[in-house]
């Protein structure tokens, strides 16, 4: 967008001019439509949305089929999220002039905002026919076709994006989670071994990468342990005793209170398993609080909910906030239901806020934290004797 609107003012062609010339309203005046599109850019550059509209629709009063006012004024609405409008007005810029291919990358922008990804992927394949190496271009598509589930399309246009611009690391990592979904682990590994080796892996993408580790035959468990230890070493060290707590109030006979945190809180497997114990709590012994840390929300999301006697939606809260208002509500039991899943906060319990920490249910592995107190696991999952030296936390198995 930002290079389609700079290429505006840098001059026109004479034929350009000529054609602004040609066109004559004698019944209204004559109006600089260049410089107008100068004043409303720099407005909308300044943030001053509203000042900024008033001039592309004054231009387009004045010629109404002006496909830089069209375009621009466009994203102003997409800006202020008026996304109807916006599409409709890229369009209408579309059809004065169909050969550039920001408008469709600004439009399947649009698209996707508004959750039509099928929409969005055809106008990012337009964009694509018009510059065919634009990398930019290459992963838009490449997201679209991840999320409308065409897998192989999707790993070959990362593919061809990571082979234009070797540096591209972002491209790698996310053929690497298509690999791991579609079960091609060796695949998933060698990417996330290549990111690894060029480029540090940030939290996220390193729990990513020990999920692949679980389903490989070609590591130890020694090693996929190892991998996990190197987890702690590198995001969770720093942040351990930060803001550790101890068992202040020692009353025999009040509520313990439990906390779960999990991104899993709406149609997923971990609900599944999870409602019927948020259901059977004894509430004359516990006190059930609730960490919801997706924004994805559901009808299941408001029954489990319903279940808990305290109810957090914390996606958009920082980690280290969701571990201050954990030692706020004096949790005595955390218990993670993530592991190094997607969407996981472990982060969260490297700080350790509650004195007792836990992880059952999302994870088949240990996490590594050293913060992470026990793991509940049975003895199909971990026989006794067979894991515990592969785990840094002690293993319960209910009786």
């Amino acid at each position: 967008m930002i290079s389609w609107i700079k290429s505006l003012f840098s001059g026109r062609s004479s034929s350009e001019e000529s054609t602004i010339s040609s066109v004559t309203l004698p019944e209204k005046p004559v109006v600089d439509c260049d410089e107008l599109m100068r004043q409303g850019y720099a407005l909308q550059e300044a943030g001053k949305l509203e000042n900024a509209k008033r001039i592309y629709e004054q231009i387009l009063e004045y010629r109404a089929t002006y496909t830089d006012a069209l375009f621009c004024l466009g994203v102003v609405h997409g800006m202020q999220k008026n996304l109807l409008r916006a599409i409709e007005l890229v369009e209408a810029a579309i059809k004065t002039n169909s050969g550039v291919a920001e408008f469709y990358r600004v439009l399947g922008k649009f698209y996707k905002e508004m959750n039509r990804e099928q929409q969005a992927v055809t106008v990012f394949e337009r964009a694509l026919e018009l510059e065919p190496e634009e990398v930019s271009t290459i992963c838009a598509v490449a997201r679209g076709y991840r999320e409308i589930g065409q897998f192989e399309k999707s790993i070959e246009a990362y593919t061809k994006a990571f082979s234009l611009d070797p540096n591209l690391w972002p491209a790698l990592y996310t053929r690497a989670e298509i690999y791991l979904h579609c079960g091609h682990i060796d695949k998933a590994l060698a990417d996330y071994e290549l990111v690894s080796k060029n480029q540090a892996l940030d939290a996220k993408s390193y729990s990513s990468y020990l999920f692949a580790l679980s389903f490989t035959t070609s590591l130890s468990a020694a090693q996929v342990f190892d991998e996990h230890v190197r987890y702690d070493k590198l995001f969770g060290s720093g942040l351990y005793g930060e803001i550790e707590r101890e068992i202040t109030d020692s009353t025999p006979d009040r509520l313990l209170r439990v906390g779960y945190v999990s991104p899993d809180f709406n149609y997923h497997v971990v609900s599944i398993f999870i409602e019927p114990i948020l259901q059977q709590h004894d509430r004359n012994k516990f006190e059930i609080f609730c960490y919801h840390i997706n924004n994805v929300k559901d009808e299941k999301t408001v029954r489990l909910a319903e279940l808990s006697d305290h109810w957090l939606d914390a996606d958009a809260m920082t980690s280290e906030q969701i571990a201050n208002k954990i030692i706020e509500d004096k949790i005595d039991i955390l218990v993670d239901l993530a592991g190094h899943t997607s969407n996981n906060r472990l982060e969260i319990f490297a700080r350790k806020p509650a004195p007792i920490q836990i992880t059952w249910l999302g994870y088949i592995s240990t996490t590594g934290l050293k913060a992470m107190d026990y793991r509940i696991v049975d003895q199909f999952s971990d026989p006794v004797g067979a894991s515990e030296r592969f785990h840094s936390e002690q293993l319960l198995t209910p009786s």
